[in-house]
């Protein structure tokens, strides 16, 4: 089995781990503990954290923490590995974090560039361990102490939260815990220095200061500062008011980033709110900085229906930006609405958006300052592998695999659907490879790049014969539907001329330029005053096309516009007077691009090692900051990942300029070692021949060995006596304070930790397993009720058989649930191993199963708000053991029968005997299958391997349940009516999903949901699970059911249903629809206009719930008339009429289009 469990490690381990605690071992100090790397059996590395002080405070922390992370499993915090408690000074041990903590990676390297990607990254991360803790523990943790450097970063700079020395367990009753306050100034939530009451929104309000030092870069309180400024939350909240860029860093504060940079600081804003219950809970802090993430990595997602249902979910985004600094840049992001009938109700205005930019251009653009350039990198190349019998080489170019020259030489489905296939063609006697009619110049495989030659646009104007000449004024080039995009960090877009209009449409962003020619140019200056611009290239862009305007004045010979590398362009005083920076460059500019395989993350296509890429042996995935990802070769290892052993051991004696050893050099796998040869010792990288002694050299053996009798001697008398003296003092220091203490913790209220029970304990408990006990039975166990000492309901599980495979699987289910902490998983509390047959022990569940409750007694009423909360329940739970259990958990065996529901028919999924833990390798986990009939995923059954997707289709397979009160597989109905989702699926298919629902919830008021539901189980039976739903998407798709159910009133109310569903509103489409008749949740689309003169922004909002033909009508006058009013106030130039006829000509097509949907 994969996984660590806690282990008891003895004061020896540690102290050979460690080296006996050696300093050079010290990986940092804290108030009361020192932290000291370590090796776990030579090769497993881990942090030992030792306290310094005994007093009794220290003690207490220390156990508190110790108890704690032993109970919580989470790939965003940190994992307690394990303690030793026969020492006077307690010791926990850790997993190994190398990155250190936020603290030290935001404020002790300032000159280090962190994206805002990252920044969001360790944001969300922390969010999500922290969402765990409070909302899905059992019981909730309150962390206490949220800082930046108790969040630590791993290799991946993925973060972990640490610490719980301050931490508790909320009470369950209604009682509020009160404590004394403790933890670290500038993080300390004002609410709770003045109740002395910690609560959740306590952790939320330290964690706003966390996303201020990741926005600012600067700590939460500086002394140095000025009396308003020592308080970066102080601070914070008056920049809102004033001006939020002053106090935001440099690095990442730019026109780009700006809408995302506003959204996290509101963010930041509510966490800080004084009051506690006006701030939003962890859970809802994580999912917005998780849709904030999904919008940054995947800006052309918005082009794309399905890309951008598959990383928003049933939700749209509108925004609008103009921005005039240097050139004019306009964004539209348009409105995009996942189901087809939503997308054709969009806004018609959004469909003249082209005209509306061109007017905008032509009336704003100014020169001003452009912003500097910046410097790039050719990547390295490395050396050409290609599938046998294809080519390696196009004339000087190396075309190594995933590319290829000619039909199935590049890389193919089911890797990608990207082509990855050039073309080879001679080009004046030389062969040169081309993508798209674009030649390429050079490929990298480590730094996945590629260079390819694009046109430059010019318009040249002969002043004597007032003719233009010889000019290509469009350029379009598009890499939609390819593996690449035009990398924004190495390009620049560079405009030459005077006095000449020339603009560019990148994606859904147009970028326009009048440079002037007020100074004399400089050669290698480019100054917009002087008749060049160097602009900067938007992020995540695959198209572009170049334009002049038709008005230009002609007072520039020559004007040009391209995309080009920026180390490649150097500026010459008479490229604008001339076609010389044409010809310098024979009219095709070198473009610097990125590629990948597919979008998917390494987390997603590792799953599937059908479709994984990265075939290497030695080789691992790397995620693209934009999204995606591609292969590299593993560190010390070099070649081609793509290829079946393509990655080779680096030999690093062979290459001593990279790899310097003064000494012998030997090469191992992945690495190398260098030692002095004899006589020799090494000393700072160099070896150093060893001092002569000055003695002579038989008296100074002749004195150690005496030396050492004399030890031994000394040693042999006091072993016997010290041995037995020294395991009286651990047993001492065991009982007095750690051991003794861990006990207390488990015993206390807080809590019940896994426990070590005695065969005679549970059958004192069961009535020595008196029949009357039992609760039910399987095929190969028994459930026994049982009460322990203090009244305390118990279910004991025992196995009837004794094979090797029973034993196996309570092995396995103890192993799994002896890991897992949340509130709808059962609890196992502990396990009996005396005895010949195994015993687990449960929380007693009063309620029994889901099965039971659907199936047992028919005139039972449950309502669907009953069976929505059961379903959704049991689907986070499912979620949890998917997305945030370390390592991943997969069921296995999810039916109806293994959901249990307690008093409140609060649902908790049980029996893990099925269960596996996820491999964290490349290869997929085999098994043999096994399961329920009626359950099992058809995939499953046909490849034997047991994917997250299968558990998704057996809980499709549960939704029907509770849909329909039908069982999943019924041997005494008809051929074709046996399997419950095969009936399902046909009733769908012939729209007769009224025929198979169950009586009692269908009403007219739940028809909708009813739909919406048995959508969401159609996608989960899916055949192939890649078109099935992650449970994390199934959890929040019945969630946001939820919600709108529960408060139906706030479909007619935005701020209601803003507060429901999230930062974005939502609305609820009640008509019917074509293909499946059901309503959709999506958010609200609003066309926003465009900033002329001193105008301010107007939002039209057309709402499509309710959207009758009358309002379509008004909307369409109102629109008109607005738009006439635009006008005649702000165009008081001379093209105020083109405006207005601009307008009425748009608006009256709206009318029309308007008629036509009304006729229809």
């Amino acid at each position: 089995m994969k996984g660590t469990a806690f282990k008891i490690f003895t004061e020896e381990e540690l102290q050979k781990d460690t080296n006996n605690f050696d300093e050079k071992k010290i990986l940092g100090h804290g108030g009361h503990g020192t932290v000291y790397k370590g090796f776990l059996n030579g090769n497993t590395e881990v942090a030992i954290k030792r306290c310094k002080t005994i007093d009794e405070q220290q003690k207490k922390e220390f156990g508190k923490e110790m108890v704690i992370l032993s109970q919580v499993n989470h790939k965003n915090i940190v994992k307690l590995l394990g303690c030793c408690l026969e020492v006077e000074v307690p010791i926990l041990v850790y997993e190994f974090i190398p990155n250190g903590t936020l603290f030290h990676l935001i404020h002790d390297g300032h000159g280090r560039h962190i994206s805002i990607s990252t920044r969001l990254q360790i944001a969300h991360q922390s969010a999500e361990a922290l969402a765990y803790l409070h909302s899905w523990a059992s019981p909730p943790i309150l962390h206490g102490d949220v800082k930046s450097s108790n969040i630590l970063l791993d290799g991946d700079f993925t973060a972990k939260v640490s610490d719980f020395g301050a931490s508790i367990l909320a009470p369950t009753d209604d009682a509020q815990f009160v404590t004394f306050v403790q933890g670290t100034r500038g993080y300390l939530d004002p609410e709770y220095m003045q109740t002395w009451k910690l609560t959740d929104k306590n952790d939320v309000y330290s964690f706003g200061v966390v996303v201020l030092e990741l926005l600012t870069r600067k700590k939460p309180l500086n002394f140095d500062g000025l009396e308003d400024e020592k308080s970066l939350s102080v601070r914070f909240l008056s920049a809102v008011k004033e001006n939020l860029e002053e106090i935001l860093d440099d690095q990442i504060k730019s026109e780009e980033n700006m809408e995302i940079l506003e959204e996290i600081a509101e963010l930041a804003r509510r966490c800080l709110e004084m009051c506690g219950e006006n701030r939003p809970s962890m859970k809802e802090v994580a999912e917005k900085l998780d849709s904030l993430r999904k919008v940054l990595h995947h800006p052309w997602a918005l082009h794309n229906l399905e890309e951008a249902e598959s990383l928003l979910g049933e939700s749209s985004i509108v925004s609008s930006e103009v921005v005039t600094q240097g050139c004019i840049i306009v964004k539209i992001q348009r409105a995009i609405a996942i189901r087809p009938l939503m997308a054709s109700r969009a806004p018609l205005l959004l469909q003249y958006s082209s005209l509306l930019l061109l007017l905008l251009l032509l009336l704003l653009c100014l020169a001003v300052s452009a912003p500097p350039a910046a410097a790039g990198n050719v990547p390295a190349p490395v050396a050409a592998v290609s599938k046998p019998g294809c080519p390696t080489k196009c004339g000087a170019v190396d075309i190594p695999f995933p590319f290829g020259i000619g039909e199935h030489c590049g890389l193919e489905a089911p890797y990608t659907n990207y082509p990855f296939k050039f073309e080879c063609k001679p080009v004046d006697g030389t062969s040169k490879p081309f993508f798209r009619g674009m030649e390429v110049t050079k490929i990298s495989m480590e730094d996945g790049k590629a260079w390819m030659k694009m046109n430059i646009s010019k318009n040249c104007y002969n002043q004597s014969t007032g003719t233009r000449e010889d000019n290509t004024n469009t350029t379009s080039v598009s890499f939609s539907r390819s593996p690449f995009w035009i990398s924004d960090r190495d390009n620049k877009i560079i405009v030459i001329g005077c006095e000449t209009f020339s603009y560019m449409q990148i994606n859904n962003v147009l970028t326009g330029c009048v440079p002037s020619c007020r100074n004399d140019p400089k050669d290698g200056i480019c100054s917009g005053e002087a008749g060049c611009y160097k602009l900067d290239f938007p992020n995540g862009t695959w198209y572009y096309s170049t334009y002049f305007s038709k008005r230009n004045n002609n007072s520039s010979p020559c004007s040009f516009i391209t995309v080009m590398e920026t180390t490649t362009f150097n500026f010459n005083k008479n490229y604008f007077n001339s076609t010389t920076f044409y010809d310098t460059y024979n009219g095709l500019a070198k473009v610097s691009l990125d590629w990948i395989i597919t979008m998917d993350s390494c987390d997603r296509v590792k799953r599937n090692t059908t479709s994984y890429a990265c075939i290497s042996g030695k080789s691992r995935c790397v995620d693209d900051p934009k999204g995606g990802y591609r292969c590299k070769c593993s560190d010390g290892y070099e070649g081609n990942p793509y290829v079946k052993d393509g990655c080779k051991d680096i030999n690093e004696c062979l290459d001593n300029a990279t790899y310097p050893c003064p000494g012998i050099c030997k090469n191992t796998l992945g690495n190398f070692t260098c030692s002095c040869y004899p006589g020799n010792y090494m000393m700072n990288g160099i070896c150093i021949p060893n001092k002569k002694s000055g003695f002579p050299k038989n008296l100074v053996i002749g004195a150690s060995v005496g030396a050492v009798l004399l030890v031994i001697i000394v040693t042999y008398a006091c072993f016997i006596r010290e041995k037995r003296k020294l395991q009286y003092v651990k047993r001492r220091y065991f009982r007095q304070h750690g051991g003794m203490l861990l006990f207390e913790e488990i015993k206390s209220q807080q809590g019940i930790s896994f426990k070590i029970f005695s065969e005679e304990e549970l059958q004192q408990a069961t009535n020595k397993f008196d029949k009357q006990q039992v609760l039910g039975q399987g095929g190969n166990a028994t459930v026994y009720k049982g009460l322990l000492k203090g009244n305390m309901e118990i279910a004991v599980k025992r196995c009837i058989t004794i094979d090797m495979k029973q034993k196996k699987e309570f092995g396995k289910e103890m192993l799994i649930l002896s890991q897992i902490n949340h509130r709808n998983v059962v609890k196992l509390l502990g396990c009996c191993l005396e005895v010949e047959v195994p015993m687990l022990v449960y929380e007693f569940i009063p309620n029994g199963t889901l099965f039971s409750l659907i199936h047992g007694n028919h005139n039972q009423h449950i309502s669907l708000d009953t069976r929505l909360r059961i379903a959704h329940e049991s689907a986070e739970a499912l979620a949890y053991l998917h997305s945030w259990a370390s390592p991943p958990i997969l069921h296995g065996d999810v039916k109806s029968s293994n959901i249990l529901l307690d008093k409140d028919y609060v649902a908790k999924v049980s029996d893990f005997g099925a269960s596996i833990l996820a491999p964290t390798d490349e290869s997929q986990f085999v098994t043999l299958v096994q399961g329920t009939c009626g359950y099992l995923d058809p995939e499953y059954m046909q490849t034997c391997q047991l994917t997250d997707k299968s558990d998704v289709y057996s809980f499709g397979v549960v939704i029907l349940e509770l849909l329909t009160r039908k069982k999943a597989f019924n041997l005494e109905s008809p051929e074709d009516e046996r399997s419950l989702a095969m009936r399902f699926l046909s009733a769908m298919k012939e729209k007769r999903l009224s025929d198979i629902l169950d009586d009692q919830i269908m009403t007219g008021d739940n028809l909708e949901f009813l739909e919406e539901i048995a959508e969401l189980a159609k996608q989960c039976l899916e055949m192939s699970g890649e078109n099935r739903p992650l449970m994390k998407e199934v959890a929040d798709k019945l969630d946001r059911l939820r919600k709108v159910m529960q408060h139906p009133w706030a479909q007619q109310n935005p701020e209601e249903m803003e507060s429901l569903l999230g930062d974005s509103s939502y609305e609820i489409n009640n008509s019917t629809v074509e293909n499946t008749g059901n309503f959709s949740i999506n958010r609200c689309m609003a066309c926003q206009s465009f900033r002329v003169g001193a105008v301010n922004h107007h939002n039209y909002t057309y709402a499509d719930a309710n959207f009758d033909v009358k309002a379509k009508a008004i909307g369409c006058i109102v629109l008109f008339a607005l738009l006439v009013s635009l006008c005649c106030d702000n165009c008081l130039s001379l093209y105020s009429y083109s405006w207005l006829w601009g307008f009425s000509l748009l608006a009256k097509d709206m009318c029309v289009a308007t008629e036509k949907s009304i006729n229809q």
